[in-house]
């Protein structure tokens, strides 16, 4: 066991958690340790095939292989995977727990990241490497949503956690408001690799909490691959929706 896990394990012997869900926020009897009730576990929305074979997106058919988004762009990662779909009870949890400090939310769902990823048949990974926030917005939030998540996915994979290979070099617009081209250019050069000791040969899996266009993520990946990275394979909390 992690020696980080056995200090957080006695923590919660003796300041247990609370009985709630992390979704309806409800006592109720909770599926352990992701701490949520079987209400909600049986109504989310899980991803299930048929799914697209590059960005990981639930697609109508398997016949597809590849959906439209992947076939007009091109993309710099291998692979993405996700757990969850984008829905409305998925949005509610994760915007409690991006922006209105809900940090201890990480733990049950980074270990409910790492135990999906771990069934997927996926090449070995070298390191698990956050989407990084600019300093400023770092500032405000007080933590980084996707680096809290890779470090629990870290604990329960036994993988390194490289939070310092990337920088975010530039601020940049909100993505939500934008549409596919502008998320692209508005994206484009933010990220950069400062050390390649951090990346140089490694095949990483990045992650972050929401995949919508995959922007974030291609821009991610030529940095690192940029940084002397073998692959990178991205792996999220959620994924947007086909429209």
């Amino acid at each position: 066991m992690n020696w980080r896990t056995f200090i957080e394990d006695i923590c919660d012997i003796i300041y247990p958690p609370a009985n709630t869900c992390i979704f309806c926020e409800q006592e109720n009897e909770l599926v352990m340790p992701y701490n949520i009730c079987r209400r909600c576990w049986d109504m989310l929305p899980f991803v299930r095939p048929p799914l697209c074979d590059i960005c990981g997106k639930p697609i109508d058919s398997a016949k597809q292989h590849i959906c439209r988004d992947c076939a007009e762009y091109s993309r710099s990662f291998i692979k993405a995977g996700a757990v969850l779909e984008y829905m409305p009870s998925v949005h509610e949890t994760i915007y409690r727990y991006k922006y209105k400090g809900h940090s201890e939310l990480a733990k049950p769902l980074g270990i409910l990241m790492a135990h999906v990823v771990s069934r997927l048949a996926w090449p070995d990974i070298d390191a698990l490497v956050p989407v990084p926030l600019y300093s400023e917005r770092l500032r405000q939030r007080g933590y980084n949503q996707s680096a809290l998540l890779a470090r629990y996915m870290g604990y329960e994979l036994n993988l390194p956690v490289l939070d310092k290979a990337l920088y975010r070099c530039r601020d940049t617009k909100a993505q939500a408001a934008l549409d596919r081209a502008e998320r692209r250019a508005n994206i484009a050069g933010a990220f950069t690799v400062k050390n390649l000791k951090y990346t140089e040969g490694k095949t990483i899996m990045l992650i972050d909490d929401i995949l919508t266009t995959g922007a974030t993520a291609d821009a991610c990946t030529q940095a690192l691959l940029a940084g002397g990275a073998r692959a990178v394979y991205v792996f999220t909390l959620a994924t947007g929706v086909l429209k």
